[in-house]
Protein backbone atom coordinates (compact mmCIF):
# COMPACT_ATOMS: atom_id res chain seq x y z
CA UNK A 1 0.00 0.00 0.00
CA UNK A 2 1.07 3.40 -0.93
CA UNK A 3 1.65 5.80 2.25
CA UNK A 4 1.30 9.68 1.12
CA UNK A 5 2.75 11.92 3.51
CA UNK A 6 0.83 15.43 3.10
CA UNK A 7 1.79 16.92 6.61
CA UNK A 8 5.21 19.31 6.38
CA UNK A 9 7.11 16.92 9.53
CA UNK A 10 5.96 14.19 7.96
CA UNK A 11 7.14 15.18 4.30
CA UNK A 12 10.60 16.73 6.12
CA UNK A 13 10.96 13.35 7.45
CA UNK A 14 10.50 11.38 4.93
CA UNK A 15 12.42 13.13 2.67
CA UNK A 16 15.51 13.25 5.08
CA UNK A 17 15.40 9.53 5.74
CA UNK A 18 15.66 9.41 1.69
CA UNK A 19 18.49 11.89 1.45
CA UNK A 20 16.48 14.67 -0.17
CA UNK A 21 15.29 17.87 1.27
CA UNK A 22 12.28 20.14 0.49
CA UNK A 23 13.99 22.88 -0.12
CA UNK A 24 16.33 21.40 -2.37
CA UNK A 25 13.32 19.80 -4.26
CA UNK A 26 11.89 23.42 -4.33
CA UNK A 27 14.72 25.42 -5.88
CA UNK A 28 15.46 22.73 -8.44
CA UNK A 29 11.32 23.43 -9.48
CA UNK A 30 11.80 27.12 -9.21
CA UNK A 31 14.61 27.10 -11.89
CA UNK A 32 13.12 24.43 -13.86
CA UNK A 33 10.46 26.83 -13.76
CA UNK A 34 12.34 30.08 -14.76
CA UNK A 35 13.40 28.15 -17.35
CA UNK A 36 9.76 27.19 -18.92
CA UNK A 37 9.41 30.73 -18.43
CA UNK A 38 11.24 31.63 -21.75
CA UNK A 39 8.78 30.03 -23.73
CA UNK A 40 6.39 31.92 -25.98
CA UNK A 41 3.25 31.10 -27.78
CA UNK A 42 5.40 30.82 -31.32
CA UNK A 43 7.13 28.12 -29.60
CA UNK A 44 5.89 24.16 -30.52
CA UNK A 45 2.78 23.45 -27.82
CA UNK A 46 4.90 20.93 -26.11
CA UNK A 47 7.83 22.70 -25.47
CA UNK A 48 7.50 24.38 -22.08
CA UNK A 49 6.58 21.05 -20.73
CA UNK A 50 9.26 19.49 -22.30
CA UNK A 51 11.61 21.81 -21.01
CA UNK A 52 10.44 21.94 -17.17
CA UNK A 53 10.40 17.96 -17.59
CA UNK A 54 14.00 18.10 -18.56
CA UNK A 55 15.54 21.06 -16.17
CA UNK A 56 13.51 19.58 -13.43
CA UNK A 57 16.08 16.14 -13.93
CA UNK A 58 19.03 18.47 -15.02
CA UNK A 59 18.78 20.23 -12.24
CA UNK A 60 17.96 17.12 -9.25
CA UNK A 61 21.46 15.56 -10.76
CA UNK A 62 23.01 18.69 -10.50
CA UNK A 63 21.75 19.03 -6.94
CA UNK A 64 22.80 15.18 -6.03
CA UNK A 65 24.95 14.10 -7.51
CA UNK A 66 27.60 15.24 -5.71
CA UNK A 67 26.73 14.35 -2.30
CA UNK A 68 26.50 10.30 -3.78
CA UNK A 69 23.68 10.37 -5.94
CA UNK A 70 24.12 8.85 -9.96
CA UNK A 71 22.50 9.53 -13.36
CA UNK A 72 21.25 6.55 -14.79
CA UNK A 73 18.81 5.95 -18.27
CA UNK A 74 17.65 1.99 -18.45
CA UNK A 75 15.67 2.28 -21.36
CA UNK A 76 15.72 5.92 -21.79
CA UNK A 77 13.69 6.43 -18.35
CA UNK A 78 15.91 9.51 -16.83
CA UNK A 79 16.76 8.65 -13.63
CA UNK A 80 18.71 9.39 -10.19
CA UNK A 81 19.80 6.36 -8.36
CA UNK A 82 20.50 6.93 -4.73
CA UNK A 83 23.91 6.43 -3.63
CA UNK A 84 22.43 3.12 -1.93
CA UNK A 85 21.09 1.78 -4.84
CA UNK A 86 18.13 0.82 -3.07
CA UNK A 87 15.47 3.69 -5.33
CA UNK A 88 15.69 6.29 -7.35
CA UNK A 89 13.70 8.99 -8.55
CA UNK A 90 12.73 11.14 -11.62
CA UNK A 91 10.09 14.12 -12.69
CA UNK A 92 7.09 12.86 -13.99
CA UNK A 93 3.63 14.63 -15.20
CA UNK A 94 0.46 13.70 -12.92
CA UNK A 95 -2.90 13.22 -13.33
CA UNK A 96 -5.62 16.00 -11.99
CA UNK A 97 -5.05 14.38 -8.76
CA UNK A 98 -1.52 15.17 -8.22
CA UNK A 99 -1.56 17.38 -5.61
CA UNK A 100 -4.33 16.58 -3.32
CA UNK A 101 -3.84 14.74 -0.40
CA UNK A 102 -7.60 13.29 0.13
CA UNK A 103 -7.02 12.38 -3.58
CA UNK A 104 -5.35 8.82 -5.23
CA UNK A 105 -2.84 10.71 -7.79
CA UNK A 106 -0.83 8.66 -10.48
CA UNK A 107 1.60 9.39 -13.11
CA UNK A 108 -0.30 10.22 -16.68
Amino acid sequence: MTVVHAESPRVRDRLAKLGLSVEAIEDVLRRAEAERSVCTPLDPVSLPGNIFWGRTIRFLRETYKPVGWNSISPSNVSLLLASSGDFAITASSGSVETGYAALTPSTR
